[in-house]
């Protein structure tokens, strides 16, 4: 059987600083005091501007050293930057200066899972669902966290709790069908993924896992709707370019095969799986690539 080339957790998003500045506009005059300084980096952030947002944090501590929200804030835009190590300080502090901060151990938690630290993700997951239990995403990063560790029974309930709070959280949806593609449970898998397309349409993995699931189960169209309407949203995406020509393959439309795997090859030229298929379409039609 063919597997999935990637597979990964449908990642969620950081929770965001203590405020931010009313209608979300920045202040044209100069900031003054500590809260002055946080409202703006608020805004600068909501507004993508990532350095200023550290920058005006950065005053906002330098005027008032214990400010624990500045201090999350500007974890949340270095880790914005990709800065991870920095953001895992200013978290740390944060969480020094106020050990029940939820936001702040919510923000270490998704550092500690995308860098697969799993157990010290659900450390921090765990006392930010503690403090305040009806955090859904807190507890869908217990699930992705336990997912990852293949304890699944652990993973099923925490996400089974971030939907009793949440019904319209797509993400607890996308991970439980991930879960149960892992577990080849592939109509549960088809179900999850098609309510976390319901609640969230721009959600493109949930398209290509379904698709994958579709494919599994021999429903080739489909799948082929499936990887299409990815493609819309990811054009230049070489995967779903292979995934969909496989079924082109089984679907014996070896043109429409050959044409997807050709692009996908042109977007990632090493792409091994793609360039083995190419070569096994072009000799079976007496051609070359």
């Amino acid at each position: 059987m063919r597997v999935l080339v990637s597979r990964c957790l449908f990642l969620l998003v950081l929770a965001v600083s203590l405020a931010v500045s009313i209608l979300g506009q920045v202040s044209q005059t100069s900031p003054q005091t500590a809260q002055e300084f946080f409202d703006r980096a608020n805004a600068l952030f909501d507004k993508g501007d990532y350095d200023a947002a550290i920058a005006d944090f950065t005053s906002a501590i330098k005027l008032r050293p214990v400010a624990f929200g500045a201090y999350n804030g500007r974890g949340n835009a270095y880790y914005r930057k990709g800065s991870n190590a920095e953001a895992l300080a200013d978290y740390n502090e944060a969480i020094r200066l106020n050990p029940d901060f939820v936001l702040a151990l919510y923000n270490r938690s998704l550092i500690h899972l995308n860098q697969d630290r799993f157990d010290e993700a659900l450390a921090d997951c765990k006392a930010a669902t503690k403090l305040q239990y009806s955090h859904a995403d807190a507890h869908v990063v217990c699930g992705m966290a336990h997912h990852s560790k293949k304890e699944y029974d652990a993973a099923v309930a925490e996400y089974e709790i971030a939907l009793k709070y949440d019904w319209k959280n797509a993400n607890a949806f996308a991970n439980l069908g991930d879960l149960y593609g892992e577990k080849n449970d592939h109509r549960s898998a088809i179900a999850n993924y098609t309510k976390a397309i319901a609640i969230d349409p721009n959600l493109t993995l949930a398209y290509i896992r379904r698709g994958w699931e579709h494919h599994n189960l021999g429903q080739y169209y489909a799948a082929v709707a499936d990887y299409t309407t990815a493609l819309k949203q990811r054009p230049d995406d070489s995967e779903v370019l292979y995934y969909r020509a496989l079924v082109y393959i089984d679907l014996k439309r070896n043109k429409d095969a050959i044409s997807d795997l050709k692009r996908s090859i042109a977007i990632k030229p090493d792409y091994t799986e793609a360039k083995s298929e190419l070569e096994k379409l072009t000799k079976k039609a007496g051609k070359t690539p």
